[in-house]
């Protein structure tokens, strides 16, 4: 997932730089004695541990059981007071416990990686209205136990000011790794999806535009990879449509190791990032799909999103299509696949911008600098 990405790769680029625990929560019912964990690799420099713990950190115990939630926090305050870290580095999820119960005293970061205000476009706005409400006062409550707040977009930051959020704030883009994606030889009018499949992030309308191409006869071959088990329902549906309407152009490679990916990616044309949007306000996503596009020198098709305009630029890295409207991608998607030299041309300005800005070293060094400023603070 891109969660697990984002967590891998930040570790990995920041422990050439410094010594990282990362601590992942498994399922059982108690939290034991930390472990490293050899099954996954995040680099050298990197102790990796597992807790296992079953602490319901959301809001059922948050707010429903705050005793249970108090106590499981203080096992984990316990757990990281043994490691001695310098700093303590939170991603957080909304409703979780620890932000809001933690009492651990060393210096905090917490990182949003998404807008927590945002309201999914097929969700009922007078609910979530009522859950922004309960979720803004936990926000508020967590974030004032933390030193300083990093997100991933400045859509995200503008929600939070917006939203008279208080802290010292930075923005930190995701990205992606070098050393695994390259460019190959491109099979042409190849165009791949890349993520877990779900209908915020456009997978239908990718297919309803390979519909139009096809009726256009243009010929285009779409090539959808990953596909999570949350969203099995839309996408078996999708697959359905596609079996009645004899649509063969669309291959579903289902999960892959993140091993594969890479070698995937550089054999195709052009990478498409469908997302929708939220009813209220960005969803501010920093896609790592679309860094692993452009570091493999496809050319980038992505919806005008605020949070996708933060990194395509239309034209010069990529090329924008007006979010939720299948005719403008498949206009797009013509366009490229009648001029591959553009879609070359665009490729190689996203790897370009890749090597020089969004890749995880410059994520880590960042990060660095503002724990050196968080650091520096403290001692004064």
């Amino acid at each position: 997932s891109g969660g697990t990405t984002h967590q891998t790769e930040i570790c990995e680029a920041l422990s050439k730089k410094a010594d990282v625990v990362l601590l992942v929560s498994g399922k059982e019912k108690i939290i034991k004695k930390p472990t490293v964990r050899s099954d996954l690799k995040v680099g050298s420099g990197t102790t990796l541990f597992d807790y296992e713990i079953r602490s319901y950190p959301w809001i059922f115990d948050t707010i429903k059981n705050p005793r249970r939630a108090r106590k499981t926090v203080s096992k984990i305050d316990k757990l990281i007071e043994d490691l001695k870290p310098d700093i303590l580095y939170y991603r957080v999820e909304p409703f979780e416990a620890f932000g809001v119960y933690t009492k651990l005293r060393i210096p905090k970061i917490i990182e949003l990686n998404y807008n927590f205000y945002s309201v999914p476009y097929d969700f009922s706005k007078h609910l979530w209205k009522i859950r922004n409400f309960i979720m803004d006062r936990w926000l508020k409550n967590t974030i004032k136990n933390f030193d300083t707040v990093i997100v991933v977009s400045k859509s995200i930051k503008k929600s939070l000011l917006k939203h008279s959020v208080k802290s010292n704030m930075y923005v930190v883009p995701n990205g992606a790794n070098l050393k695994k994606f390259y460019s190959d030889k491109k099979v042409k009018n190849s165009a791949v999806f890349l993520g877990g499949g779900g209908e915020h992030q456009g997978l239908d309308v990718l297919i309803n535009s390979v519909e139009v191409l096809n009726k256009r006869g243009i010929d285009i071959n779409a090539l959808i990879v990953g596909g999570s088990r949350v969203y099995k329902d839309f996408i078996e549906k999708i697959k359905k449509d596609l079996k009645k309407k004899d649509i063969k152009n669309v291959r579903f490679l289902g999960i892959v190791p993140p091993g594969k990916v890479p070698g995937i990616l550089s054999e195709c044309m052009i990478g498409v990032a469908p997302f929708k949007e939220s009813q209220n306000e960005p969803f501010g996503f920093s896609p790592i799909k679309i860094f692993e596009y452009m570091a493999s020198g496809l050319a980038v098709v992505a919806s005008d999103t605020e949070w996708n305009k933060e990194i395509i630029k239309n034209n010069k890295n990529g090329i924008l299509f007006k979010t939720n409207d299948y005719l403008s991608l498949a206009d797009k998607l013509e366009f490229l696949i009648k001029n591959p030299n553009v879609a070359k041309k665009l490729g190689r300005s996203a790897r370009k911008d890749v090597e020089e800005y969004y890749n995880w070293e410059r994520a880590a060094n960042e990060t660095l600098n503002i724990i050196k400023k968080i650091l520096l603070r403290r001692s004064l």
